[in-house]
C-alpha cells in the first residue's frame, strides 16, 4: 500500500505531503490478459484483482478457464516465467485448447510483455502518489482505473505495439 511517488505540483511555497500508513503490508495482486483480435484490429483487457494475495497456479488456471470462455478463433498466447505459470496442469490446459500456441518469453524480458506496458501504464499515471488508507481503498481505486484502461481500445492497441513483439521495424 505504499505509494509510488511521483513528482507533482503544488503552489509555490506549499510543499506537498503525501501521508501513508507505515505499517502496513497489504497488496493486491492483479492477473490480466491484454488481447489482441487482428480480425477486428480491437485490442482487449481482460483482469481480476486479488487482495492480500499472490498469484499462484490456482488463480492462474480458473483465470484461464475464464477467459478461454471469451476467445474466439486461433490464440497465441505469450507467458513470461512466471513459476505459476509454468505450473503442469496450468500447461496441460493452455495447450491442450483448441487453435492455441504457447510462446514463453525469455527470462527476464519485461520490454517484450506487452502487460508489463498496462501495469507501467496504470502505477506511473493513474495510481502514482496514491497513498490509500485501507485496502479497500486500494482495491476501489484500482479497479476503477483498471476499468478505464480497458475501455480505452485505442491505449491498449498501443501498449501491444509498444512490445518490440509486435512492433513493424
Amino acid at each position: 500500500m505504499a505509494p509510488l511517488v511521483r513528482r507533482g505540483w503544488a503552489p509555490a511555497g506549499q510543499t506537498p505531503i503525501l501521508l501513508q500508513s507505515m505499517r502496513s503490508h497489504r497488496k493486491v495482486s492483479a492477473i490480466a490478459a491484454l488481447v489482441w483480435d487482428t480480425g477486428s484490429d480491437k485490442a482487449s483487457l481482460y483482469f481480476r484483482l486479488h487482495p492480500d494475495t499472490n498469484i499462484t497456479r490456482r488463480e492462474v488456471l480458473a483465470f484461464s478457464r475464464a477467459l478461454f470462455g471469451h476467445l474466439k478463433g486461433p490464440v497465441l498466447w505469450i507467458w513470461d516465467r512466471l513459476g505459476a505459470h509454468k505450473a503442469r496442469e496450468v500447461v496441460k490446459f493452455i495447450t491442450t485448447q483448441r487453435q492455441t500456441t504457447l510462446l514463453p518469453l525469455p527470462p527476464y524480458a519485461p520490454e517484450l510483455n506487452p502487460i508489463e506496458y498496462v501495469w507501467c501504464y496504470l502505477k506511473y499515471d493513474p495510481l502514482a502518489n496514491l497513498a490509500p488508507e485501507s485496502l479497500e481503498e486500494l482495491v476501489t481505486v484500482s479497479r476503477f482505473y483498471s476499468r478505464q484502461v480497458q475501455r480505452n481500445g485505442e491505449l491498449l492497441k498501443n501498449l501491444l505495439l509498444h512490445s518490440p513483439l509486435f512492433s513493424s521495424e
